[in-house]
């Protein structure tokens, strides 16, 4: 729309009602109002590809279409123009319905005079022009955001690589581990940009995916004997917000190295499995990574364990809001309940 026209499409089969809306609308004045009109839903497709609308007057009773299902074809078939309902009959709720399913506004025929119908189209075209402003800046908003996480991802990938460079030419066993489980702490981090950067939820993961991935990932890096160790996964669907998932994620991702680097020695069989589920009432989730190792040595406690990895874990835990407790049982079991904070 410019300053001074304003382009109107009429969608109705009754050419008396398109006449009296030409007849009401004012063609000069400070807005000038240029009306055409199609007769059919099915033909406001091919009229937008070849004409500029700034606003469509709905007509309810449609041969092709009736009722708010009319209303709701349209905004599918345009969801940025505004949409003012042109009705037959005074229907208190059936007005209350359409403006909740998108329409600007709610005019009866027979009850409408030029001064109203000008004013609620006035107000429609001003309210269209914010709402594509806001939809604008949302949708740059949303670019820039991807941007920014592809960057990210994109310098955790280089650390990590930095790292695993870094570790293949040092000589000293302990060093390339420890550069490992730095390696492998990054790229936790960068796989939850990396599933950011690629769902429609900029802020929320899909821990079930992201979970999946990583622990696969894990596995193929750190099983020494994979044909003898079998992966579990026992992962619910759940979003987690972003900064829920990070921590998440690097929790798992040290109780898992940590089961895969010492459960197993020397090529010992047996099974590891991660779960995630929520809490019956839907607040509280639980993760929980067991395996059928050795065990934990006898007197083993959190509190006094020096073993950095678990130490890690144990502030990771905190941070969710809750605490890292060992089950009991054959080998180890790790499990922590927190309570989900919702994108």
């Amino acid at each position: 729309m410019t300053e001074k026209s304003a382009h109107i499409l009429v969608v109705t089969d009754s050419p008396a009602d398109a006449d009296d809306l030409r007849a009401l609308l004012p063609s000069n004045g400070p807005v000038s109002f240029h009306l055409e009109a199609v007769t059919r839903l099915s033909e406001v497709a091919p009229f937008l590809e070849q004409h500029p609308v700034d606003l469509i007057l709905l007509d309810l009773d449609l041969p092709d279409s009736a009722g708010l299902s009319a209303l709701h074809h349209l905004r599918q078939a345009a969801p940025d123009i505004p949409v003012i309902v042109w009705a037959g009959t005074d229907d208190p709720e059936l007005a209350v319905a359409a403006v909740r399913d998108g329409a600007q506004d709610f005019l009866v025929a027979g009850q409408c005079n030029a001064s109203l119908l000008t004013r609620a189209v006035r107000h429609a075209l001003e309210r269209g022009v914010i709402e594509t402003a806001l939809r604008t800046a949302l949708r740059e908003k949303d670019v820039l955001l991807k941007e920014h996480r592809h960057r990210m991802k994109n310098n955790l990938q280089i650390l990590s690589s930095l790292l695993f460079l870094q570790a293949s030419h040092s000589d000293d066993p302990k060093v390339r581990a420890l550069l490992q489980v730095m390696q492998n702490r990054v790229l936790s981090m960068a796989l939850i940009h990396n599933h950011l950067h690629c769902s429609s939820n900029p802020e929320a993961v899909d821990m079930a995916d992201y979970l999946r991935s990583l622990c696969e990932q894990l596995y193929h890096l750190l099983a020494t004997t994979p044909e003898s160790l079998q992966l579990h996964l026992d992962l619910a669907p759940l979003q987690l917000a972003t900064e829920q998932a990070v921590p998440c994620g690097m929790l798992a991702n040290e109780l898992v190295s940590n089961a895969l680097k010492h459960a197993f020695p020397e090529g010992r069989s047996g099974e590891l499995r991660v779960t995630l589920q929520p809490a019956a009432d839907g607040r509280m989730v639980r993760l929980c990574v067991a395996d059928s190792g050795v065990g934990l040595p006898p007197g083993f406690s959190l509190e006094d364990d020096a073993s950095m990895g678990l130490q890690v874990a144990s502030g990771l835990a905190r941070q969710l809001g809750g605490a890292l407790e060992i089950g009991t049982g054959t080998g180890t079991r790790f499990e922590i309940v927190f309570p989900i904070r919702h994108p």
